[in-house]
């Protein structure tokens, strides 16, 4: 299916432009008396949102034993801090290319329903592990970043959860970026 149930993504303007406190909330429709809504990752550091719009999910919700996929966006101001804050404006620092790449995870995490069974516990994604690989350098200012983060695996004992992720990003259909990550609750 396209959206599960999934109704929106919550993000305040103010927040993400780091003017006020706030967290990101991820809202879904209740399901035989789940809660309304799942907050998933609120503890996010204080790292910038790299995540414009998500624009399909793919699997099947609460099907923790298959996999799961969400397909992101990203659209990339041609004079974001981290360019003009570079030496090499043309190039994005390596740090923000791995954010982007892992903040899709922590969306597919929440949408699939992997704390919904802990309720009462509080839990908090944490990435753990992983890879990544630049295949390309590409100027992707003022463009859109494609990345399709796939949800490949939960193993969960007593109330920790680890997770295994895949990730690929594109910039006009050209890849640029593949890896893999572990995250745990």
């Amino acid at each position: 299916n396209s959206h599960g149930g999934m109704i929106g993504l919550c993000v305040s303007k103010g927040w993400v432009e780091g003017e006020e406190e706030g967290g990101l909330v991820f809202f879904f429709q209740a399901e035989d008396g789940i809660r309304d809504y799942d907050v998933t990752g609120v503890q996010t550091c204080a790292l910038p949102i790299l995540t414009t719009r998500v624009t399909g999910i793919f699997g099947k919700r609460h099907d923790l034993a298959s996999e799961a996929c969400a397909m992101a966006e990203f659209d990339v101001p041609e004079d974001a801090w981290f360019f003009t804050g570079n030496n090499y404006e043309s190039l994005m620092p390596y740090s923000i290319i791995m954010e982007i790449a892992l903040q899709p995870c922590g969306f597919i995490s929440a949408w699939a329903g992997t704390t919904l069974k802990f309720s009462d516990t509080d839990l908090y994604f944490r990435n753990l592990d992983g890879s990544g690989d630049l295949l390309n350098e590409i100027d992707v200012r003022g463009k859109t970043i494609v990345n399709k983060s796939t949800l490949v695996s939960t193993t969960a004992a007593g109330s920790t959860i680890i997770q295994r992720f895949t990730f690929e990003m594109a910039v006009d259909g050209t890849p640029f970026y593949s890896g893999t990550a572990v995250f745990g609750y």
